[in-house]
C-alpha cells in the first residue's frame, strides 16, 4: 500500500507566489532528486493555491490573497500542498533513513531557508480515490 505524506509550505514573506514556485520547481526539486535518487517520492504532486493578481509589484504576502470560494483568506497560511508518495512504508523508511545524514540535510535546509518560511508535514492514513456509491 502506498505511503503518503503531505507537506504544507509557506513562502518567505518577501517572495511572490511566482518566485516561490519558480524556486521550488527549478531549484529545490532537482536538488532533492540529486540527493535522494531512487528513494525520491513518486509521484510528487504540488498543489499551488490560486492567488489574486498583485499589480503593485510588492511581494508582501497580504497582497496575494488566496482566491476563496468560501471562508476567510486570513485563515490560509500556506502557499503549496506538496503530496509525496512512496510505493510502500519500507521505501519511505529508506528515504527517512537517508534524511539522518547531516550533510544531506544541511544541503536541504540551506535551500529551504531561501524560499520557505514554515514547513508542516503530516502522514496520510488512508487514501480513497473513488466517488461514493451512487455518485458515478
Amino acid at each position: 500500500m502506498a505511503y503518503v505524506v503531505l507537506v504544507l509550505l509557506t513562502r518567505k514573506p518577501d517572495l511572490s507566489p511566482e518566485q516561490f514556485k519558480e524556486h521550488f520547481e527549478n531549484n529545490h526539486l532537482p536538488l532533492v532528486k540529486s540527493l535522494f535518487g531512487p528513494l525520491c517520492p513518486v509521484p510528487h504532486r504540488r498543489l499551488y493555491l490560486a492567488r489574486a493578481d498583485n499589480k503593485s509589484g510588492d511581494a508582501s504576502r497580504a497582497l496575494y490573497p488566496p482566491l476563496m470560494l468560501k471562508g476567510n483568506p486570513e485563515d490560509i497560511n500556506f502557499d503549496c500542498i506538496s503530496e509525496l508518495s512512496w510505493k510502500d512504508e519500507k521505501t519511505f523508511k529508506g528515504f527517512k533513513q537517508m534524511m539522518k545524514q547531516p550533510e544531506l540535510m544541511a544541503n536541504i535546509a540551506a535551500d529551504l531557508e531561501l524560499f520557505v518560511e514554515v514547513e508542516r508535514v503530516v502522514v496520510i492514513g488512508e487514501v480513497v480515490d473513488s466517488l461514493p456509491r451512487g455518485w458515478d
